[in-house]
């Protein structure tokens, strides 16, 4: 007999199993057989006797398959299908392709290949035999009729898709045998029809010879139910069914449907009355088709028996009855359960009769207090898990009697977040203990780093081989180990393939296969051609077969470059093997000596090098059996050794202790205190796998049993609820990161929040008002960083929890001092700093060293120039010794067809310099050639002219500047009295360096980099020194400075700009070096592109032009040079004084910085004044 019990509490279903299994009477010897649906439910069951009994012993817990193949061994042989592993489907696909390959004339398949004639014909082959495989299985459970029909000689389908399929299942029916579980579970029917109960009864005792329960299911595939109903007629089969409701609902859908349609006006009888559904019912509906559609194949193909035991619970009237007010999570699972027509009024249930219409009206408010079911909005998966940790410290410190093990965290992809979970839950805080937790249904390569390393290594070996695929893969532990390198090694690998010009290929073959032309350039061939010529040279400059030696001291340790070669070697014999077309058998003994190459193996992962070569051998026999011998490409093989891989069963560590984190799957209605649900955002959940368009059940309507991954993900959303008993908590990923914008949930988390919201009414709302609703004090968003203000204030949101320790302690203070002192919230730098004396600090200038008394310290002039220039930069570096990361401006993975930003800076001023020494422009554009950073071929070769152009201009210009005769540069050492702006005195410095460019005539300098603030600021500092010198010590010195460079907004001709004789240098030299001196302890809001800006417009008057015009500089707009804007150049700056304006974007001067004025018109206007700009 099949009796069947249902309920909405695990727990009641698991007193019923345990009083059963554990019954004294029953025969101590005899294995009890509890048919689960996954390993957390066998394992919670097993914890749950076990703490009630002391024990759980002689206990099998069998997953559906397994349970009906021991049933069908109970059959005799002559009367059942043995079993053929050759019907799974990762075994199946090589007998599908194989009958795929000797199918490809066939004109009833034509259809089919249209897409596997392409020269990946073969891959798409296997691809799609996969794809067939798994639809068959899914035929083979769901539609055991169909394949039946299929397999008889004389089948006749009339639809074109399911003429070929059928076609197809016949041949690999006949190829591989009969054995798939519909053959298996019919001929199981048919035998145990044919004889008597008790001999079929006697066969299944030897191979269940316990009390055989079905736990806890939700769903069956109908086939299966067919066979327990068919071992039910024999022995007596307990189900237990999870279920949200007592009442039967299996057509409720079509109800609510009907009932909608009709409205309130028609009076026919149905389940809902003349009333429309309530919005409970509605959620019902829309999340439990699952469940529904399991009672319907329960009552149609199954003989049952309903247990005379009441085990559904009213949880609203449970508290109540305990003395304490049902919280909303409770009073939604009784409205569920009772499917709104027979609860209490404590459920929150309308009525109209007079104390319960008061009764129902109070229940129906939700406090605010209430947090049994809270959506928390987040910015992003790492923020969802603070917030979580945050509510679950809270709810430890709140309830003694939680435990770890009473909350679960369940998330769609759990792989995508585990890095993140670690990282929070896995760092200790001081002050709180750690909470602990175990992730559970991690994938098999998360679980294995050989079989991820080695995974990697074939997909790189099919991809374009780019600079960060390659080093990722050679970081991954197992391969960084087989070459001897360390994770630091690794890293610095990066900056060396970097700076050698490596984007992507092996080498020129590999870029001729990507159908590129056959060039080595920028490939790691030709980036460790370039490596190792360094090594070889000793030195930067050389050029060797139209290569540029890079500096030697930035190639590092010679032994790092060798095993970066050997890697390449591997990878590079590897790709020509890859070319070839191989059988299954001999791609997997190829494989194997990958796996022995490129993974290093010890002791501790032996194990994990055995589990891929099993899972190679698996694939083999697989083949093999399946008389699958077509030669296949590496893509192909490479699918069915990662699916393979994935598929290997491993140990898992569902409740295992602590808090479990896991995937959201089907089927885990095990009950917690807290349950927590991640990642509910629109398009992530529920999961949808698009169908192939040749699905013939996705073409019909569903039939009762059938499942979706929607449907899935639908019910388990259902199960969650019914399973927690203290908190549901939500989070949805639904704020973006850059501007706080709302992102749509996910579609159950909306239906959920609107039922509520019909249902409940918010303590001191009225639904008819504009006041806040349910459903928007349900949804608590969440400040961006953990640290926010928002957590610890006294009259903050109630709903927003933190228990970081730190952030509440340092916030606390923080919020004191303010609220004690009435400040606005503190820049990270609130005054000067004490002026530094470091008498006898000497900076040395182009190796000379200098000299220094006790009494004054010396500058070098490169230092001046950069102090000014950089002030910020220079305070934080020198005086709070902080560097702060500048994001680089990194080389893409693609071949480069023009050089821009930096790159170009740095080819212009190598090619002045080599034109500027006398080089001809041939060597020098040879040299320029030979760069890594240039473009190959003929584009390489436009760039080169272009820059060569460029520079012979700048160069022509340069030396009509310079005059007759060169002069040898000039070191010098000044002594300097700095005095500041209201006239206060600084202590004497000793300004050092050595001037350069001289000429008879003039000071020349000469740059690629395109006139601007900068550049002139430093010409401007040199030329005061030039002045200085002539003025005091006569010795026939120019009194002119010559900057050559390109212009500033790209227009034609080369620009220059000139400086001549200044009389009085000295002072305002000195005042110069005053504001260096006020930079050792501040900061300067000086920027010099900026700042020149505002310093032009002012001296012409025009104050509000001077503010609109500095601010468009530094903020960026229109600019046709397409330049960054100074707040990017000045990172250190922006980052130092966040939220501060120095620049307003308004015309006036309300906000703008009066300090920022104030330098720019000091510094810029006598440079401004004696500047002549001349275009060539």
């Amino acid at each position: 007999m099949l009796l069947v019990e249902r309920s909405n509490r695990t727990e009641r279903l698991l007193a019923g199993l345990a009083g059963r299994t554990m019954a004294p009477g029953r025969d101590p010897l005899a294995p009890a057989i509890v048919v689960v649906q996954g390993p957390g439910m066998e394992r919670w069951i097993a914890q749950s006797i076990a703490r009630a009994f002391g024990v759980c012993a002689n206990t099998t817990f069998p997953f559906p398959r397994d349970f009906l193949e021991r049933v069908f061994a109970s059959a005799p042989a002559e009367a059942s299908v043995p079993a053929n592993p050759a019907w799974e489907p990762r075994r199946l696909v090589w007998a599908v392709a194989s009958e795929l390959d000797a199918a490809r004339d066939d004109p009833e398949f034509a259809p089919l290949y249209r897409h596997l004639h392409a020269a990946d014909g073969e891959w798409r082959l296997v691809s799609l035999a996969e794809r067939l495989a798994r639809l068959f299985d899914q035929y083979v459970t769901f539609r055991p009729a169909w394949v039946t029909r299929w397999a008889a000689p004389d089948a006749a389908p009339t639809r074109p898709d399911e003429r070929w399929q059928a076609k197809l299942f016949r041949a690999v029916h006949a190829r591989v045998g009969p054995g798939h579980v519909a053959d298996r579970a019919h001929a199981f029917q048919r035998w145990i029809g044919s004889v008597p109960p008790a001999t079929a009864a006697a066969a299944l005792l030897r191979v269940l010879p316990g009390p055989i329960e079905v736990f806890a299911v939700s769903t069956l595939p109908p086939l299966h139910l067919e066979v327990i109903d068919a071992v039910a007629r024999v022995r007596d089969v307990h189900l237990s069914m999870l279920t949200p409701s007592s009442h039967y609902w299996a057509d409720l859908w079509l109800e609510v449907r009907e009932a909608t349609e009709r409205g309130a006006t028609d009076g026919a009888a149905s389940l809902f009355g003349p009333s429309p559904p309530s919005p409970i019912v509605a959620l019902l509906t829309g999340l439990g088709r699952i469940g529904g559609d399991f009672q319907r194949v329960l009552e149609d193909k199954a003989q049952v028996q309903e247990s005379d035991r009441d085990l559904f619970e009213d949880p609203a009237g449970t508290s109540r009855r305990s003395g304490r007010t049902a919280t909303l999570l409770e009073r939604l699972q009784s409205r569920l359960a009772s499917l709104d027509l027979d609860a209490g009024p404590e459920a929150g249930m309308p009525s109209d009769s007079g104390s319960d219409e008061e009764a129902s009206a109070s229940a129906r408010v939700v406090a605010r207090a209430d947090d049994s079911i809270r959506v928390h909005l987040c910015h992003g998966p790492r923020r969802e898990l603070e917030v979580v940790q945050s509510i679950l410290r809270d709810a430890f410190e709140r309830d003694a009697t939680l435990a770890p093990e009473d909350v679960i965290v369940m998330a769609p992809d759990i792989d995508a977040i585990a890095a993140d979970v670690e990282a929070v839950f896995g760092a200790a805080e001081e002050g709180h203990a750690v909470i602990p937790y175990r992730i559970a249904d991690r994938g098999a390569f998360r679980r294995s780093p050989v079989a991820e390393a080695f995974r990697d290594g074939l997909e790189l070996l099919g991809s374009r081989a780019t600079r960060g695929e390659l080093l990722d893969w050679l970081g991954r532990a197992p391969v960084r180990m087989r070459f001897g390198l360390g994770e630091q090694d690794v890293e610095g690998l990066e900056a060396w393939a970097e700076r050698a010009g490596v984007r992507f290929g092996l080498d020129a073959d590999h870029r001729a296969d990507l159908e590129l032309e056959a060039a080595a350039a920028h490939t790691w061939s030709d980036g460790l051609d370039r490596l190792a010529l360094a090594h070889a040279v000793g030195g930067a400059g050389v050029v060797f077969a139209g290569r540029l030696a890079e500096p030697l001291e930035a190639m590092g340790d010679p032994r790092v470059l060798g095993a970066l070669g050997d890697a390449w070697s591997l990878l590079a014999r590897a790709r020509r093997d890859v070319a070839t077309k191989r059988s299954v058998p001999e791609w997997c003994a190829w494989l194997q000596a990958l796996l022995d190459a490129s993974i290093w193996r010890d002791d501790a992962n032996a194990h994990e090098h055995a589990a891929v070569r099993e899972a190679l051998i698996e694939l083999t026999r697989a083949s093999e059996q399946a008389g699958f011998e077509a030669r296949i490409p590496f893509e192909a093989i490479r699918e069915r050794v990662a699916d393979t891989l994935a598929a290997r069963p491993s140990p898992q560590a569902f409740l295992a202790g602590g808090v479990t984190f896991c995937e959201l799957v089907p089927l885990r209605a095990i009950p917690f205190r807290i349950v927590v649900v991640l990642g509910l955002v629109d398009g992530a959940f529920p999961r949808g796998r698009p169908a192939p368009g040749f699905d013939l059940m996705g073409r019909e309507p569903p039939l009762p049993g059938d499942r979706t991954p929607r449907s899935d993900d639908r019910y388990l959303f259902l199960e969650a609820i019914l399973s927690a008993r203290d908190q549901l908590v939500l989070t949805v990923p639904g704020m973006d990161l850059r501007d706080g914008a709302r992102l749509p949930p996910s579609v159950v988390v909306s239906e959920l929040l609107d039922a509520l919201d019909a249902a409940f009414t918010l303590e001191g709302g009225d639904p008819r008002s504009s006041a806040m609703r349910l459903r928007d004090w349900l949804v608590v968003p969440h400040p961006l960083q953990a640290v926010s203000e928002r957590y610890f204030a006294q009259d903050g949101d109630p709903r927003l929890v933190a228990r970081d320790p730190d952030a509440w302690r340092g916030a606390r203070a923080r919020r004191a001092a303010l609220e004690a002192e009435g400040l606005a919230p503190r820049r990270f730098f609130e005054g000067p700093l004490a002026p530094r004396r470091e008498p006898g600090a000497l900076v040395a200038d182009g190796g000379r060293p200098a000299t220094a008394t006790a009494e004054v310290e010396t500058l070098s002039l490169d230092d001046l120039c950069q102090r000014l220039a950089r002030s910020t930069r220079v305070f934080l570096r020198e005086r709070l010794g902080v560097r702060l990361p500048r994001p680089e401006e990194a080389t893409d993975e693609l071949d480069p067809r023009a050089v821009e930003g930096l790159g170009r800076h740095a080819l212009g001023s190598a090619l002045l310099s080599d034109l500027a020494a006398g080089a001809s422009p041939a060597s020098a554009r040879a040299r320029l050639l030979a760069h890594p950073l240039l473009p190959a071929g003929l584009a390489g070769r436009l760039v080169a002219d272009a820059l060569l152009r460029e520079a012979e201009a700048l160069v022509r210009v340069a030396r009509a500047e310079q005059g007759d005769a060169p002069r040898p540069d000039l070191p010098f050492e000044l002594e300097v009295a700095p005095v500041g702006a209201e006239g206060a005195a600084h202590p004497p410095v000793r300004l050092v360096g050595r001037l350069d460019g001289l000429w008879s005539s003039a000071r020349v300098e000469i740059g690629y980099a395109r006139l601007a603030g900068r550049n002139e600021l430093e010409l401007w500092i040199r030329h005061l020194v030039l002045c200085r010198l002539a003025a005091e010590r006569d010795r026939g010195l120019p009194r002119r400075s010559v900057l050559v460079g390109r212009p500033e907004k790209r227009e034609r001709p080369e620009r220059m700009v000139r400086f001549g004789p200044v009389e009085d240098a000295a002072e305002r030299l000195a005042r110069l070096v005053a504001w260096v001196r006020d930079a050792e302890s501040r900061p300067l809001p000086f920027f010099p592109a900026s700042s020149r800006l505002f310093a032009s417009y002012a001296m012409k008057g025009d104050l509000a032009q001077a503010r609109r015009s500095a601010h468009q500089e530094f903020e960026g707009g229109e600019d046709p040079s397409g330049r960054r804007p100074e707040s990017e150049r000045e990172l250190d700056f922006v980052r130092v004084w966040e939220g501060l304006e120095p620049l307003s974007s308004r015309s006036e001067a309300a906000t703008i910085d009066p300090d920022f004025e104030r330098l720019a018109v000091a510094i810029f206007e006598p440079l401004l004044e004696a500047r002549e700009l001349v275009s060539a």
